[in-house]
Protein backbone atom coordinates (compact mmCIF):
# COMPACT_ATOMS: atom_id res chain seq x y z
CA UNK A 1 0.00 0.00 0.00
CA UNK A 2 2.74 2.18 1.02
CA UNK A 3 3.91 2.08 -3.13
CA UNK A 4 0.78 3.00 -4.23
CA UNK A 5 1.15 6.24 -2.43
CA UNK A 6 4.38 6.97 -3.22
CA UNK A 7 3.28 6.08 -7.05
CA UNK A 8 0.62 8.81 -7.37
CA UNK A 9 0.00 10.35 -3.59
CA UNK A 10 -3.22 11.73 -5.53
CA UNK A 11 -4.95 8.23 -4.16
CA UNK A 12 -4.75 9.80 -0.88
CA UNK A 13 -8.37 10.56 -0.72
CA UNK A 14 -9.63 7.65 -2.51
CA UNK A 15 -8.26 5.17 -0.51
CA UNK A 16 -9.72 7.04 2.47
CA UNK A 17 -13.19 6.83 1.42
CA UNK A 18 -12.43 2.78 1.40
CA UNK A 19 -11.62 3.89 5.43
CA UNK A 20 -8.29 3.02 4.99
CA UNK A 21 -5.44 5.32 6.86
CA UNK A 22 -1.81 6.14 6.52
CA UNK A 23 -0.04 3.87 8.93
CA UNK A 24 -0.31 0.68 7.69
CA UNK A 25 3.17 -0.32 7.06
CA UNK A 26 4.74 -2.58 5.10
CA UNK A 27 1.21 -4.03 4.81
CA UNK A 28 0.12 -5.71 1.05
CA UNK A 29 -3.16 -3.67 -0.54
CA UNK A 30 -4.34 -7.46 -0.37
CA UNK A 31 -3.68 -7.67 3.40
CA UNK A 32 -5.09 -4.10 4.09
CA UNK A 33 -8.26 -5.19 2.24
CA UNK A 34 -8.65 -8.60 3.70
CA UNK A 35 -8.33 -6.78 7.32
CA UNK A 36 -11.16 -4.41 6.27
CA UNK A 37 -13.49 -6.81 4.52
CA UNK A 38 -12.82 -4.18 1.44
CA UNK A 39 -13.52 -5.93 -1.95
CA UNK A 40 -10.00 -5.58 -3.39
CA UNK A 41 -10.96 -5.91 -7.28
CA UNK A 42 -13.43 -3.60 -6.74
CA UNK A 43 -10.91 -1.20 -4.72
CA UNK A 44 -8.03 -1.85 -7.41
CA UNK A 45 -10.18 -1.43 -10.50
CA UNK A 46 -11.43 2.80 -8.79
CA UNK A 47 -7.79 3.63 -7.72
CA UNK A 48 -6.46 2.76 -11.49
CA UNK A 49 -9.92 4.63 -12.81
CA UNK A 50 -8.49 7.53 -10.65
CA UNK A 51 -4.95 7.25 -11.48
CA UNK A 52 -5.33 6.54 -15.43
CA UNK A 53 -7.10 9.48 -17.38
CA UNK A 54 -7.89 7.20 -20.11
CA UNK A 55 -9.23 4.16 -18.09
CA UNK A 56 -12.91 3.31 -17.21
CA UNK A 57 -13.64 -0.17 -17.56
CA UNK A 58 -17.38 0.24 -17.28
CA UNK A 59 -18.36 -3.42 -18.31
CA UNK A 60 -15.93 -4.17 -15.43
CA UNK A 61 -17.14 -1.96 -12.88
CA UNK A 62 -20.92 -3.08 -13.16
CA UNK A 63 -20.11 -6.92 -12.35
CA UNK A 64 -19.75 -5.09 -8.83
CA UNK A 65 -22.44 -5.15 -6.13
CA UNK A 66 -24.67 -2.10 -5.93
CA UNK A 67 -24.08 -1.97 -2.53
CA UNK A 68 -20.09 -1.45 -3.19
CA UNK A 69 -21.08 1.06 -5.41
CA UNK A 70 -23.74 3.21 -3.44
CA UNK A 71 -20.95 3.19 -0.55
CA UNK A 72 -18.56 4.64 -2.79
CA UNK A 73 -20.37 7.04 -3.95
CA UNK A 74 -21.79 8.18 -0.41
CA UNK A 75 -18.41 8.16 1.13
CA UNK A 76 -17.17 10.56 -1.80
CA UNK A 77 -20.09 12.99 -1.18
CA UNK A 78 -19.14 13.48 2.20
CA UNK A 79 -15.43 13.57 1.28
CA UNK A 80 -16.88 16.52 -1.47
CA UNK A 81 -18.82 18.41 1.28
CA UNK A 82 -16.75 18.26 4.37
CA UNK A 83 -13.47 18.50 3.34
CA UNK A 84 -13.03 19.40 -0.52
CA UNK A 85 -15.97 22.44 -0.75
CA UNK A 86 -14.51 23.64 2.84
CA UNK A 87 -10.94 23.67 1.90
CA UNK A 88 -11.52 25.93 -2.00
CA UNK A 89 -13.87 28.16 0.09
CA UNK A 90 -11.59 28.80 2.91
CA UNK A 91 -8.32 29.48 0.18
CA UNK A 92 -10.42 31.90 -1.90
CA UNK A 93 -11.53 33.96 1.50
CA UNK A 94 -7.23 33.63 2.10
CA UNK A 95 -7.19 35.37 -1.30
CA UNK A 96 -9.71 38.02 -0.42
CA UNK A 97 -7.71 38.77 2.53
CA UNK A 98 -4.11 38.92 1.15
CA UNK A 99 -5.31 40.71 -1.98
CA UNK A 100 -4.92 44.13 -3.06
CA UNK A 101 -7.66 46.76 -3.07
CA UNK A 102 -7.39 46.98 -7.41
CA UNK A 103 -8.13 43.58 -7.66
CA UNK A 104 -10.67 42.79 -4.58
CA UNK A 105 -13.53 43.03 -7.12
CA UNK A 106 -12.09 40.38 -9.35
CA UNK A 107 -11.72 37.89 -6.83
CA UNK A 108 -15.39 38.83 -5.01
CA UNK A 109 -16.64 37.29 -8.68
CA UNK A 110 -13.99 34.08 -8.21
CA UNK A 111 -16.17 34.20 -4.49
CA UNK A 112 -19.42 34.98 -5.47
CA UNK A 113 -18.87 32.29 -8.73
CA UNK A 114 -17.83 29.56 -6.67
CA UNK A 115 -20.40 29.84 -4.17
CA UNK A 116 -22.83 29.98 -6.63
CA UNK A 117 -21.38 26.58 -7.66
CA UNK A 118 -21.19 25.29 -4.24
CA UNK A 119 -24.58 25.32 -3.67
CA UNK A 120 -25.78 24.24 -6.75
CA UNK A 121 -22.95 21.12 -5.70
CA UNK A 122 -24.62 20.57 -2.33
CA UNK A 123 -28.53 20.42 -3.61
CA UNK A 124 -27.12 18.04 -6.55
CA UNK A 125 -25.67 15.78 -3.98
CA UNK A 126 -28.91 16.26 -1.36
CA UNK A 127 -30.98 14.94 -3.89
CA UNK A 128 -28.89 11.91 -5.12
CA UNK A 129 -28.65 11.28 -0.63
CA UNK A 130 -32.28 11.71 0.03
CA UNK A 131 -34.05 11.13 -3.22
CA UNK A 132 -32.23 8.42 -5.84
CA UNK A 133 -30.19 6.33 -3.17
CA UNK A 134 -32.98 5.84 -1.00
CA UNK A 135 -34.46 4.78 -4.11
CA UNK A 136 -32.25 2.03 -5.38
CA UNK A 137 -31.88 0.71 -1.65
CA UNK A 138 -36.39 0.32 -2.16
CA UNK A 139 -35.39 -1.65 -5.34
CA UNK A 140 -33.05 -3.87 -4.20
CA UNK A 141 -35.28 -4.67 -0.67
CA UNK A 142 -38.03 -5.16 -3.37
CA UNK A 143 -39.84 -2.09 -2.31
CA UNK A 144 -40.38 -0.33 -5.06
CA UNK A 145 -42.28 2.65 -3.78
CA UNK A 146 -42.42 5.45 -6.52
CA UNK A 147 -44.19 3.78 -8.90
CA UNK A 148 -44.00 6.92 -11.75
CA UNK A 149 -40.30 7.50 -11.12
CA UNK A 150 -37.75 5.49 -13.44
CA UNK A 151 -33.84 5.52 -12.92
CA UNK A 152 -34.25 7.22 -16.49
CA UNK A 153 -35.20 10.18 -15.28
CA UNK A 154 -32.53 11.28 -13.26
CA UNK A 155 -30.37 10.54 -15.79
CA UNK A 156 -32.14 12.59 -18.32
CA UNK A 157 -31.72 15.33 -15.89
CA UNK A 158 -27.90 14.62 -14.40
CA UNK A 159 -26.32 17.87 -14.62
CA UNK A 160 -22.79 18.43 -15.56
CA UNK A 161 -21.53 19.86 -12.36
CA UNK A 162 -17.99 19.79 -13.71
CA UNK A 163 -18.09 22.56 -16.28
CA UNK A 164 -18.69 25.03 -13.87
CA UNK A 165 -15.50 24.22 -11.83
CA UNK A 166 -13.65 24.33 -15.90
CA UNK A 167 -15.28 28.05 -16.25
CA UNK A 168 -13.66 29.00 -12.38
CA UNK A 169 -10.38 27.72 -13.26
CA UNK A 170 -10.60 30.17 -16.53
CA UNK A 171 -11.57 32.76 -14.56
CA UNK A 172 -8.39 32.60 -12.15
CA UNK A 173 -6.07 32.00 -15.22
CA UNK A 174 -7.21 34.00 -17.74
CA UNK A 175 -8.40 36.96 -15.60
CA UNK A 176 -6.91 37.54 -11.71
CA UNK A 177 -3.46 39.49 -11.84
CA UNK A 178 -1.71 37.42 -9.10
CA UNK A 179 1.29 39.64 -8.13
CA UNK A 180 1.88 38.84 -4.41
CA UNK A 181 -0.65 36.59 -4.04
CA UNK A 182 0.73 33.67 -6.87
CA UNK A 183 1.03 31.33 -4.08
CA UNK A 184 -2.43 31.06 -3.17
CA UNK A 185 -4.08 31.14 -6.36
CA UNK A 186 -2.00 28.30 -7.47
CA UNK A 187 -2.94 26.12 -4.60
CA UNK A 188 -6.61 27.10 -5.46
CA UNK A 189 -5.92 26.26 -8.61
CA UNK A 190 -4.55 22.57 -7.95
CA UNK A 191 -7.14 21.87 -5.58
CA UNK A 192 -9.95 22.98 -8.74
CA UNK A 193 -7.75 20.53 -11.38
CA UNK A 194 -8.17 17.85 -8.48
CA UNK A 195 -11.47 18.63 -7.92
CA UNK A 196 -12.48 18.34 -11.43
CA UNK A 197 -10.48 14.61 -11.89
CA UNK A 198 -12.82 13.58 -8.79
CA UNK A 199 -15.91 15.20 -10.25
CA UNK A 200 -15.48 13.21 -13.65
CA UNK A 201 -14.62 10.25 -12.30
CA UNK A 202 -17.67 10.25 -9.78
CA UNK A 203 -20.68 11.26 -12.71
CA UNK A 204 -18.96 8.47 -14.65
CA UNK A 205 -19.32 6.08 -11.85
CA UNK A 206 -22.71 7.37 -11.33
CA UNK A 207 -24.04 7.28 -15.29
CA UNK A 208 -22.14 4.45 -17.08
CA UNK A 209 -22.26 2.30 -13.74
CA UNK A 210 -25.11 3.06 -11.13
CA UNK A 211 -27.38 3.90 -13.69
CA UNK A 212 -27.17 0.69 -15.84
CA UNK A 213 -26.86 -1.58 -13.36
CA UNK A 214 -30.40 0.07 -11.40
CA UNK A 215 -32.71 0.29 -14.93
CA UNK A 216 -31.74 -4.26 -15.00
CA UNK A 217 -32.88 -4.22 -11.20
CA UNK A 218 -36.28 -1.89 -12.25
CA UNK A 219 -36.64 -4.69 -15.08
CA UNK A 220 -36.60 -7.46 -12.79
CA UNK A 221 -38.72 -6.13 -10.55
CA UNK A 222 -41.39 -4.79 -13.29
Amino acid sequence: MADLVHQNYHVLPIINRFGINLGFGDKTIEQICTEKNINIDFFLEIVNVFINDDYFPKETLQNFEIIEILDYLKKTHKYFLEIKLVRIEKKINDLIDICCEENSSKIELIRNFYLEYKNELIEHIKYEDEIIFPYVYDLLNKKQKKQDFKIQNYLDNHSNIEEKIFDLKNLIIKYLPVSNQAEVSNEILYDLFDFEKDILNHQNIEEKVLVPKVMKLENDLS
